[in-house]
């Protein structure tokens, strides 16, 4: 399953719960990840998204990269580490590991055949004094698990590869859901300036209506005050007050 068709089968999961909120785990279960995957979901998705470094273990050496298990099989690794990776890129030093530190004050015999099995192509040329512990990138992650001739190292670069496509198809969905959120508020402005212009039409329709008949009143005070100056009463009331105003 792609990104693409995740998000798609997300949304329809929102509207079908009404659940908007959609986390990784849930996002991983829609994407049909097994129990066994679920556990990576957390240290992948934090490798990927924080970029946080994950520690070298000798569980790790010899179940993901199909190192040899031996006293050495860390050495052979860090060799290779410090050999075709670059520090602080792909990989860089840490403080030793707790369950180890008992192990890490100890000098190296090149010539002990538990050292000489593990070491493999790279016999010629190691000298150290101590072991030590580092921490590697998702990218190189990603890059030894290629070339790890174990069963599980393949397995787990298809979840690594999984939950890519899972923080891909989060991002897209966060995105969807952000713009369909913007929509949302977009209409219900368009419904209150809707609204608004309706109130506002119907103020100035009240407002013409009322000045209309502002303007029939003035005319009918016009007229009526136009009939009441050519009344008869008017003219007697207009001839009392001369006869008032010549009065010695």
């Amino acid at each position: 399953m792609d990104s693409n068709e995740l998000v798609i089968k997300a949304l329809d999961f929102v509207e079908k719960t009404g659940n908007k909120d959609i986390d990784k785990h849930t996002l991983a279960r829609l994407a049909n990840f097994s129990e066994c995957e679920m556990e990576f979901v957390d240290l992948f998705w934090n490798t990927i998204e924080n970029k946080e470094w994950i520690p070298i273990t000798k569980k790790l050496a010899t179940e993901w990269f199909g190192y040899k298990s031996s006293r050495y099989t860390l050495e052979v690794l860090n060799k290779k580490l410090t050999e075709c990776y670059q520090l602080d890129v792909d990989y860089k030093e840490i403080p030793a590991l707790e369950e180890e530190e008992e192990n890490n004050r100890f000098s190296v015999n090149l010539n002990d055949p538990a050292f000489q099995d593990a070491y493999l192509s790279f016999e010629n040329d190691l000298s150290l004094e101590k072991k030590r512990s580092f921490a590697i990138s998702g990218e190189c992650l990603k890059n030894l698990l290629l070339t790890s001739s174990a069963p599980k190292g393949k397995a787990i670069k298809n979840v690594y590869s999984k939950v890519e496509t899972l923080f891909e198809s989060m991002k897209k969905f966060l995105s969807v859901k952000e713009i369909s959120e913007l929509k949302n508020v977009i209409n219900m402005l368009n419904e209150e300036l809707t609204s608004v212009k309706e109130k506002s039409l119907n103020y100035q329709t009240s407002n013409q209506k009322l000045l209309s008949e502002i303007k029939t009143l003035e005319l009918e005070n016009q007229e009526l005050k136009a009939r009441l100056d050519n009344s008869p009463i008017k003219k007697i009331v207009n001839l009392f007050k001369s006869c008032r105003r010549g009065q010695p």
